[in-house]
């Protein structure tokens, strides 16, 4: 039997800060858009940070979200995920030792997506010298704009080392490919 998929809480509270930030109202407007029973199966209780929660709360909170504040501009997704990553990076840094170049994200990324999704696993699968691609396998059940999120997620990280830093999703499971690779260069 194939277990659900699961999210830390670090990861929706990542998407609970942003609203804050980017929602006129904050979170309380925003919870206001959500379905009451969504409302009451995930979020009726205190989101802990290293707690494992349904991955389901996460799409429910990226539907809302795209709805009500990116107003169904993906590129506000991925703006969130790399708003995520530079929100992360002192945080990871002192979790994972010192990221010294975007390459090391690369090399790290097996690490810092077990340590927040309980699904799949991020492989580096090919580097050069300006660049890297990073495959997502075996979540074929990911949602549309968790993959916005995760390419955000993978920019964000590597504009602490260059400006003219890039990721773009590569291959998509919702566009029949065998998994989701995610292209970045520099």
């Amino acid at each position: 039997m194939e277990t659900q998929a699961q999210v830390r809480g670090t990861v929706l509270r990542g998407v609970f800060k942003d609203v804050k930030e980017m929602m006129p109202g904050g979170v309380s407007a925003f919870m206001a858009h959500m379905p009451v029973s969504d409302r009451q199966e995930y979020f009726a209780k205190e989101i802990r940070h290293i707690q494992w929660y349904p991955y389901r709360a996460l799409v429910v909170l990226l539907e809302t979200y795209y709805q009500h504040v990116a107003r169904y501009n993906p590129q506000k997704i991925v703006e969130m995920g790399i708003r995520a990553a530079q929100r992360d990076l002192t945080t990871i840094m002192k979790i994972y030792g010192v990221l010294t170049s975007p390459f090391t994200v690369g090399e790290r990324s097996q690490l810092i997506w077990a340590q927040k999704y309980s699904k799949g696993e991020m492989v580096l699968v090919r580097k050069w010298d300006n660049g890297f691609d990073l495959e997502l396998r075996g979540f074929p059940d990911i949602h549309r704009l968790n993959c916005l999120l995760v390419t955000g997620y993978i920019e964000g990280f590597g504009y602490n080392w260059r400006k003219t830093y890039r990721t773009t999703h590569e291959h998509c499971v919702h566009l029949g490919h065998a998994t989701c690779v995610f292209h970045s260069v520099w």
